[in-house]
């Protein structure tokens, strides 16, 4: 079921790219298949970006602390679901967190580290060139989507 969901959670990216299925196939080799419990968090303000990941099932909450209305900890600034990439842009270019990520459910998830992603530009350039285009692609939707909403937010 892991791997089925990964490449489909592809397809329509590549389609719209028009890159062969392939190019899944070789992108999993540098991702690595993850379990988080209900109540991890994931990451805090100024951890290092050191990995991203395409979430399979569970839910996670973005805390902020500069975009959070009121004094309540438990209100969420965005949330995460099923087919979500996260922390992929700050993982291209490395900047810290700036924010808080906390799994409100159990969770799975393709996880590629800092560490895959400069073996695949050192050793993949085109499988490097295509994530990247991909994970843009991505970030830009959900931009957009945020615009709708009337705020933008940034994982």
């Amino acid at each position: 079921e892991e791997v089925e969901f990964f490449q489909e959670a592809w397809k329509e990216i590549l389609d719209a790219l028009q890159l062969p299925m392939a190019t899944a196939e070789g992108l999993q080799k540098f991702f690595q298949f993850q379990r988080a419990k209900k109540g991890t968090v994931l990451w805090t303000v100024g951890d290092e970006s050191d990995f991203a990941f395409l979430l399979v099932s569970g839910h996670i909450g973005v805390v902020d602390d500069f975009c959070r209305l009121g004094d309540a900890e438990s209100e969420f600034v965005e949330t995460c679901v099923r087919g979500h990439w996260v922390g992929e842009l700050n993982l291209f270019t490395g900047e810290s967190r700036k924010n808080k990520l906390l799994a409100t459910e159990d969770l799975s998830m393709w996880t590629i580290t800092k560490t895959s992603l400069d073996s695949m530009q050192q050793n993949a350039i085109n499988l490097a060139f295509a994530f990247q285009s991909l994970a843009l692609r991505f970030a830009a939707h959900r931009m957009y989507l945020s615009m709708l909403e009337g705020h933008v937010h940034s994982i």
